[in-house]
């Protein structure tokens, strides 16, 4: 396969014959914009938006604009490691990497990281051994291919909206317990399932959680664990 050589140039791979591209400095200079203090952002910082621009390399980003608050990558034909050279910046509290070619959540712990979306890639996996962030609070993984969820909400203590809509959710493997709550009118098992998990969201797919889902989601968590079941495996079919 050949390389990469030189930043900004395009090398065709021999798997695929199709050009790879490297986002530059200048490229990423004019793509930076101040932003107020917001609920992301603690003070007024600078966001760089590199969005559909057919990239698959933006290791420039780390190495040249590391103290950015926000990085928006969506749109491009990143793999889960050309994005993984984003989780060495110290100060990054917003990460947009919609519509890659992502395989994997998995990166590092990022101690500022508030917001990640992660819509649209090839995702097949969602849980705290690959994303645990302590300062997250939202978490967009709508389309994707996701069959196995797995959060432990000491790892993702901030967090308050999951998104997982247009999934694959099935069944993991064969834990009777879960698998014998009853099945709600409207597809909503799951939310149920997700809040014994992550006891403190406030919304799941964008609709407030309300007192009565979660009370019996802590009744079911409850029952579970005197009847001898964990997260090892659950059923999350609709």
């Amino acid at each position: 396969m050949a390389e990469f050589i030189e930043e900004g140039s395009y090398v065709a791979t021999s798997e695929t014959d199709e050009p790879r591209s490297a986002l530059t400095r200048e490229e990423a200079n004019d793509c930076l914009h101040r932003v107020e203090a917001s609920e992301w952002h603690n003070e007024a910082c600078q966001e760089l938006n590199v969005s559909y621009k057919n990239l698959t390399d933006v290791s420039v980003i780390s190495s040249h604009f590391k103290d950015v608050c926000g990085v928006n990558v969506s749109g491009n034909k990143l793999t889960s490691e050309a994005l993984r050279v984003l989780e060495t910046m110290p100060k990054l509290e917003v990460l947009q990497a919609d519509q890659n070619c992502l395989t994997s959540a998995e990166l590092k712990p990022m101690k500022f990281l508030k917001k990640l979306t992660l819509n649209m890639n090839e995702l097949t996996y969602a849980g705290t051994s690959v994303i645990s962030h302590e300062s997250l609070k939202y978490l967009e993984l709508n389309y994707n291919l996701i069959s196995t969820v797995a959060f432990e909400a000491e790892k993702l203590p901030n967090l308050t909206l999951l998104e997982l809509c247009d999934n694959a959710l099935t069944t993991t493997a064969e834990n009777p317990f879960l698998r014998n709550i009853e099945q709600e009118e409207e597809g909503r098992k799951y939310r149920r399932i997700v809040l014994m998990m992550l006891p403190r969201l406030r919304r799941i797919d964008k609709e407030l959680v309300l007192d009565q889902e979660r009370n019996e989601a802590n009744e079911l968590l409850e029952r579970m664990q005197n009847e001898g079941y964990g997260f090892t495996d659950f059923d999350l079919e609709d």
